[in-house]
């Protein structure tokens, strides 16, 4: 009697991220601006817009800065070079113009007195639709001192 083991076949996919390389001169695509908005996160919940006092307010005098973004996708690190930084004005806003179609990373600088609602690193793609495009990307932030104080025990392992 002959038997017979079954074959397995075990198929191992890899999916790899690739950036889109920021171009090197304007193409069909034109130029377009990234936009940013800086914003005081009253009701915690990561998203602009209405808390319970009314429309979160703009933050003003905070530092963006964006990259190109290189491999590693969607991360910023030491192969990401600064393209530009500004500060967020009286409303909030900060504008990067004139970029070429690409991958970029959108970052910001969160000082001590905020804690950062949503990631402060963002990966913002530009390419594809009408030359001068926007492109909006947001950034809350929550003020340490309008937190709700909680009381943490500690715990001790014994």
């Amino acid at each position: 009697m002959s038997h017979r083991l079954p074959l397995i076949l075990i198929v191992v996919l890899t999916i790899t991220a690739f950036c889109i390389p920021t171009a090197s001169a304007a193409g069909p695509d034109g130029a377009f601006t990234v936009i940013s908005l800086v914003y005081e996160d009253q009701n915690i919940d990561g998203v602009y817009g209405l808390s319970a006092s009314g429309v979160e307010n703009a933050i003003s005098g905070i530092t963006i800065n964006l990259y190109p973004d290189n491999e590693p996708c969607d991360k910023l690190g030491a192969e990401d070079k600064l393209l530009q930084s500004q500060t967020s004005n009286v409303d909030g806003y900060v504008v990067f113009r004139d970029l070429l179609a690409g991958s970029y990373l959108v970052s910001i600088e969160v000082p001590a007195q905020f804690i950062a609602s949503n990631p402060t690193t963002q990966t913002v793609l530009v390419g594809g639709e009408a030359a001068g495009a926007l492109v909006e990307w947001m950034f809350g932030l929550i003020d340490r001192s309008n937190l709700p104080v909680r009381n943490f025990l500690p715990i001790v392992a014994g």
